[in-house]
């Protein structure tokens, strides 16, 4: 009996001590969300209240495994790129010696960039074109354009409303490209808000054979294209000025803009006795008397330029009546309104517009002349009004 009990004592620490030099097998896999395996993942295996560790990386389906784990209460990390990191503690009872970890499954880590701001360069030269970012120059509210350009390198406005671009002198503006009151500058500057304009985009124009055929020649017409922000491009919007000064001087001015995206719509008008035009069309440099002129085209032909025919609808210019004036002198009263239309068919692939202005001017102007000659010891007074 004694020799039974003394066998079976050696055949467990046997056991016991076999166990210990071996010890346990821990495995498990590593999947995304979607059940796919994660391979080369790092996963650290660490003993509770023990600095040892042990490392091993995941194959490529996945699965990992650690040897001779001596203990059955232990934490595992797992970190691979792109995944967060996956920490639990696990405890296991008895003497299991496979312990198989249910599959892992990693959650994507997702990482917010800093915001990239790109922003576009205030002046952009593109061949024969300047190209100013106008939110890049800033003005006071309710600024017009005229505002704008003169903060604007290489653009000048002097006291007249003239045009000055690379030393060169402005002789039409266009709206997206198209006439604006027939190309009028001060029109378009001084009555077109700030605020709606995109672009400002100088352009040496050699005529609209040159943009057909690509071949430039002569000297080219300095212009300027207004081009309006999209937002801007769709909707009414206007102005209306109301002054009154001494020596009875007064000036109210309307300015009302209906814009559609192929469609715009203008409607202009001013009254004072201030010697300010609203027009510059057939300007008779305030010589009293009354005038019209209007224009209306129709334009048919390809989309890509290949054909371009132009006819004159109608037009009319009675010009402006002359009368006894002292020229830029004195005092003008005058009078005008305007209009300016267009209206682009997509499907036809065809346009209508036009402009038409009217202005009527009252110049008034008072001079005293006083003469004294002296002849032979004889004087003669001569005077004048």
């Amino acid at each position: 009996m004694r020799k039974q009990l003394f066998f079976i004592t050696l055949l467990t620490a046997t056991s016991l001590f076999s166990f210990a030099q071996t010890g346990r097998q821990v495995s498990g896999q590593l999947t995304d969300s979607s059940g796919n395996p994660v391979q080369n993942a790092s996963v650290k295996l660490f003993f509770l209240n023990s600095t040892d560790t042990l490392k091993t990386t995941s194959s490529n389906e996945g699965r990992f495994a650690f040897k001779q784990v001596r203990s059955g209460n232990f934490s595992l990390l797992v970190s691979s790129i792109g995944y967060m990191n996956f920490e639990q503690r696990f405890s296991f009872e008895g003497n299991t010696r496979n312990i198989n970890i249910p599959a892992i499954s990693l959650k994507p880590d997702y990482k917010t960039l800093q915001e990239v701001v790109i922003s576009t360069p205030p002046i952009q030269v593109k061949e024969d074109t300047v190209e100013y970012k106008a939110d890049s120059f800033r003005v006071k509210p309710n600024s017009m354009v005229e505002d704008m350009l003169k903060k604007m390198p290489g653009i000048s406005v002097d006291k007249n409303g003239d045009v000055t671009a690379q030393g060169k002198k402005v002789s039409r503006v266009k709206v997206n490209g198209k006439d604006f009151f027939g190309g009028d500058v001060k029109t378009a500057t001084r009555e077109l808000p700030a605020d709606i304009i995109d672009k400002v985009q100088v352009i040496d124009d050699y005529g609209d054979q040159a943009n057909i055929s690509g071949i430039k020649d002569g000297e080219p017409e300095k212009i300027i294209n207004l081009q309006l922000k999209k937002d801007k491009n769709k909707g009414v919007f206007g102005r209306a000025t109301l002054g009154y000064g001494t020596e009875e001087r007064y000036q109210a001015s309307v300015n009302v803009n209906y814009f559609n995206n192929n469609k715009q719509l203008s409607v202009l008008g001013n009254t004072n006795n201030a010697n300010n035009n609203l027009f510059n069309f057939g300007n008779s440099g305030g010589q009293s008397g009354g005038g019209g002129m209007g224009r209306v085209m129709a334009q048919v032909g390809n989309a890509s330029g290949g054909s371009n025919i132009s006819s004159m609808l109608s037009s009319g210019d009675m010009g402006f009546l002359q009368g006894n004036s002292g020229g830029n002198d004195g005092i003008t009263t005058t009078h005008s309104i305007g209009t300016n239309f267009r209206n682009d068919f997509e499907k036809a692939k065809g346009s209508i517009y036009g402009s038409y202005s009217f202005s009527r001017r009252i110049n008034e102007g008072f001079r005293n002349v006083g003469q004294q000659n002296v002849f032979e010891g004889n004087t003669f007074l001569n005077d004048q009004k």
